[in-house]
């Protein structure tokens, strides 16, 4: 009965040896599995940092583009404004120059007559 015991006793023993080295087996890998989650979610927080930042550097860029877009439009309107008025005194001093002409002219014939 003893060793009957004895064998039964081994027997529990070597279960129960068998039962830890498997649940310390299964405390390991669940460590290793949480330490991997957390990398993982350290690696999101970065990515989402970085997506954030490029987010921000594309409306910046676009916000620089609507500006340059604004501002051509404003030169384009203030360079149609400067050529009207280009035309506009281009077609003054035109007049002008014809009416010197004109007195010119009328000054040369008014000398004829006197001197005729």
């Amino acid at each position: 009965l003893r060793s009957r015991v004895a064998s039964l006793e081994a027997t529990l023993d070597a279960e129960s040896g068998d039962h830890s080295a498997a649940l310390q087996a299964a405390v390991d890998e669940l460590e290793q599995v949480r330490a991997e989650g957390a990398e993982a979610a350290q690696r999101e927080a970065m990515l989402q940092k970085e997506l954030e930042a490029a987010e921000a550097e594309r409306k910046e860029g676009e916000a620089t583009v609507a500006g340059y877009v604004t501002e051509r439009a404003f030169l384009r309107e203030e360079l149609q404004k400067e050529r009207a008025l280009r035309d506009d005194l281009a077609a003054q001093v035109a007049g002008l120059d014809a009416q010197s002409r004109e007195q010119e002219e009328h000054k040369a014939e008014g000398e004829r007559v006197k001197a005729a």
